[in-house]
């Protein structure tokens, strides 16, 4: 009987420390997702205040649409959408000097569309509105 207990503990101690080293992973993992998530909220928080002035005019649609913090939630939002994006070196050799992304609002959403098509409130496939002007001076 002694020896079957020595055996199943010689068994049983490998799991009991994989378990232990899972564990550990996962609550380092939740640390992270956990401050992932603060700096989520804090972007959402920025970014709503940001609409908010924006519905009160208090910012202009350029200093809007300039503002580092939406620009950060923006591609955040598109990384979190789409998940993980790679851009490499050529990707940014392949846009051409002209190019440019203009930006529609859905006015029966309130979602943003953003679009190389600069006739699409033209066509108005989404209810779209033109959100601020064609004049970019934005480095591309």
């Amino acid at each position: 009987m002694f020896t079957l207990n020595i055996i199943l503990a010689i068994l049983l101690f490998p799991l009991f420390c994989g378990l232990v080293g899972k564990l550990y992973q996962l609550k380092k993992r939740e640390k992270a997702l956990s401050q992932v998530g603060g700096e989520l909220n804090q972007t959402l928080d920025n970014l709503k205040t940001l609409v908010h002035e924006k519905r009160n005019n208090k910012i202009s649609e350029k200093e809007f649409l300039a503002d580092p913090t939406m620009l950060a939630t923006l591609i955040t939002v598109i990384v979190t959408k789409y998940g993980s994006l790679q851009l490499e070196p050529k990707d940014f050799v392949e846009v051409n000097n002209g190019a440019y992304i203009s930006i529609y609002v859905d006015v029966e959403d309130e979602s943003l569309i953003l679009s190389t098509n600069h006739d699409l409130a033209q066509m108005n496939p989404f209810g779209a509105t033109p959100f601020g002007t064609t004049d970019d001076s934005t480095f591309h």
